[in-house]
């Protein structure tokens, strides 16, 4: 767990685990008087964090979902998709062309080759 105040990032502390019951203890242990100056939770998209952060620092918080995570989903998602294009291409083209279109667009395939 972090903290973010401008530039400085700081280590708060590292959790055994990431159960819920786990991260709520922990933030409860933060000083009252601080956790009410946090505004802001950054979070990878795990409920029991999610929901720990709520209960602890109540609807005032705003919840935000790190980039990477997000686009960690947004590439599978897009992955998965080219995969069932490819697929449907193979179904409804001649091989002739399906392998034209290969050639060309490769790097659709499996992503660009650098």
């Amino acid at each position: 767990m972090t903290s973010r105040i401008g530039q400085a990032t700081g280590v708060l502390g590292v959790l055994e685990d990431r159960k819920k019951e786990t991260v709520k203890q922990f933030l409860m242990s933060i000083p009252k008087q601080l956790r009410k100056r946090v505004r802001v939770v950054c979070s990878d998209m795990y409920d029991g964090f999610i929901h720990a952060a709520k209960e602890v620092f109540g609807k005032r918080i705003q919840i935000v979902v790190d980039r990477f995570h997000v686009a960690k989903l947004y590439g599978n998602g897009l992955d998965e998709l080219r995969k069932k294009e490819w697929k449907r291409l193979k179904k409804t083209l001649s091989k002739e062309d399906y392998k034209k279109l290969k050639e060309r667009c490769g790097f659709c395939e499996k992503g660009p080759k650098i």
